[in-house]
C-alpha cells in the first residue's frame, strides 16, 4: 500500500504541470489585455495612450515572455506565493483564504445532503424493484439528472419569494461566528447545487444493490434463515457502496470546480464568483491560482478515495 501511495503522489507532478501549463497558456491566448482594461478603467477608449499601457504592462510584468513568466509564477508557487491580483493589488493568498472555505463548505454540504437523500433512495428502490415506489425513485432520479442546476437555483429562489415572500440571507456570515445564518445562507444553494448529484448517486446505488443481490453469498445469507435487514445491512450494503464511493469522490471534485453559477445566483462569496469576476478583467494571476488550488483538491480526493475503495474492500490488491 506505500508503495501504491507513493506511486500516486509522484503521480500529481505531471498531472499539475500539464494542468499550470494550459490555464497559463489560455489565459493568455483569449483575447483581452489586462494592462489595455486596466488603463481604460480610468476613461474612455480614447483616453488611453501606448504609453500608458506599456507601463501598465512593464508594472505587471506581462512585457516578458511568455516563458519567462511562466518559470517566474512555478517559481513564486512552490514557495506558496499565489502573487497580486492585477487589478486589486491585493495579494491571492489572502483572498483565497477567505473565499476557498466558503466553497468547501458548500461543496460539503450539497454532498452531505445528496448522499443521504440519495443512498436509501436507491436501496429502496432496488429492494422495491418494479413497485410505485421504485417509480417513483426513478423519476425522481430522472428529473434530477435532466434538469441543470443553475435552473434548479432559479427556482428555488423563485417559489421561495413567490408562495413564502422570503429569499435567503444575501449577507454572509462566518460558520463558527454565527452557524444558523450560515446555514440559512449556504442551505438553498447546497440543495440546488446538490440535486444532480443526488440523481447520479440514487442510480449508482439502485443498480449496484441490485447486482449485489444477484451474487451467491446473498442467496446463501438468505438460505440460513438471516431476516431481510440484516441481509441487506451486513451483506449486500458494504458490497454495494463500493461504485458509491467511487461515484461520490469524482461527483465532490465535480461540484467543487463547478459552484460557479450557483454561488452567482444566491450571492454567495466563493471561489466562483471570485473566479468569474477575474475572468472577466483578465485577472490572470487569479484564475491560475484558483484553478491550480482546485486540481490539488480533486487529485488529493481521488487518492483518499482510492484509499477508502482498499479499505472497504480488502481482496483489492495494489501490486
Amino acid at each position: 500500500m506505500q508503495a501504491y501511495i507513493a506511486r500516486r503522489v509522484l503521480l500529481f507532478i505531471p498531472t499539475l504541470i500539464f494542468v499550470t501549463i494550459v490555464v497559463f497558456v489560455i489565459m493568455r491566448v483569449v483575447p483581452g489585455d489586462p494592462a489595455q482594461l486596466m488603463a481604460m478603467a480610468g476613461g474612455e477608449s480614447s483616453d488611453v495612450s501606448e504609453e500608458r499601457v506599456a507601463e501598465l504592462r512593464t508594472q505587471l510584468g506581462t512585457d516578458k515572455p511568455i516563458h519567462v513568466q511562466y518559470v517566474k509564477w512555478v517559481w513564486n508557487l512552490l514557495h506558496l506565493d499565489f502573487g497580486r491580483s492585477y487589478w486589486f493589488n491585493s495579494k491571492i493568498y489572502d483572498d483565497l483564504g477567505e473565499r476557498l472555505p466558503v466553497t468547501m463548505e458548500l461543496t460539503v454540504l450539497a454532498v452531505l445532503w445528496a448522499n443521504l437523500v440519495a443512498i436509501p433512495l436507491g436501496v429502496l428502490s432496488a429492494i422495491k424493484q418494479d413497485t410505485p415506489a421504485d417509480y417513483a425513485s426513478r423519476i425522481i432520479a430522472l428529473l434530477g439528472i435532466a434538469l441543470p442546476n443553475f435552473w434548479v437555483g432559479v427556482m428555488i429562489v423563485f417559489f421561495l419569494v413567490l408562495f413564502f415572500n422570503w429569499i435567503p440571507p444575501l449577507g454572509y456570515e462566518d460558520l463558527w461566528e454565527n452557524p444558523v445564518k450560515n446555514l440559512q445562507q449556504l442551505m438553498f444553494p447546497a440543495l440546488a447545487l446538490g440535486f444532480s448529484n443526488m440523481a447520479f448517486v440514487a442510480r449508482v446505488t439502485r443498480s449496484s444493490v441490485l447486482e449485489v443481490f444477484r451474487e451467491d453469498y446473498i442467496r446463501t445469507a438468505r438460505s440460513k434463515g438471516l431476516a431481510e435487514r440484516a441481509v441487506i445491512s451486513r451483506h449486500a450494503l458494504k458490497n454495494a457502496l463500493l461504485p458509491v464511493i467511487t461515484v461520490t469522490g469524482y461527483e465532490f471534485g465535480r461540484l467543487l470546480a463547478g459552484t460557479v453559477i450557483i454561488e452567482v445566483i444566491f450571492v454567495v462569496p466563493g471561489m466562483g464568483v471570485f473566479l468569474v469576476d477575474a475572468i472577466s478583467r483578465r485577472d490572470f494571476p487569479v484564475v491560475q491560482a484558483v484553478v491550480t488550488i482546485v486540481a490539488v483538491l480533486v487529485l488529493v480526493l481521488n487518492l483518499v478515495m482510492d484509499l477508502i475503495y482498499a479499505w472497504l474492500n480488502p481482496r483489492i490488491s495494489y501490486a
